[in-house]
């Protein structure tokens, strides 16, 4: 906080709010593709697998 002169935590929120952001959209954006980073494909165990939902047939 010191090197950005800041002297509360009050003012570095302000900074970090998407309300003082220049375009808003881009801090949405980086939200999002935050979240999708974060998230992680479950799983599937092959015994549970419904055999209906095969499209196809060799």
């Amino acid at each position: 906080m010191r090197v950005r002169n800041f002297e509360t935590i009050d003012q570095w929120r302000g900074k970090m709010s998407q309300r003082n952001v220049k375009d808003p959209t881009l801090f949405e954006r980086a939200n999002y593709i935050k979240v999708l980073k974060g998230y992680n494909i479950p799983k599937i165990d092959a015994r549970y697998r419904s055999k209906t939902t095969r499209h196809y047939d060799f």
